[in-house]
């Protein structure tokens, strides 16, 4: 995220990005998790039922509000190119409070 952003710029990315459709459709689908960490799993019948598979680990000290709740991690089902585009934002943002924290 560029310093020119709104702070609810990547919320709105979230929110937009999100199509819980998708977890109902045959065939895989990916998830982008509150910590950055996405992950690709089977849709329709088999959700839940099968494996996890991590395309992208977790980025430390990340925790972004998700649409949806598993235990006690938030979630969004989207598109492949959306969780990148969600993952650079979340990173940007980190990177970017880090600056913060630093220059003070």
């Amino acid at each position: 995220m560029n310093s020119d952003e709104q702070p609810d710029t990547l919320a709105a990315l979230i929110a937009a990005s999100h199509n819980a459709q998708l977890a109902t459709e045959h065939g895989m689908v990916t998830q982008i998790w509150n910590d950055g960490e996405i992950t690709l799993q089977k849709g329709g019948d088999l959700l839940w039922h099968r494996s996890l598979h991590q395309h992208y680990p977790p980025l430390p000290g990340v925790d972004v509000s998700m649409p949806l709740r598993y235990a006690t991690n938030s979630y969004a089902f989207v598109s492949d190119k959306d969780a990148l585009r969600i993952r650079i934002a979340i990173r940007n943002r980190a990177l970017e409070a880090l600056r913060t924290t630093l220059e003070q």
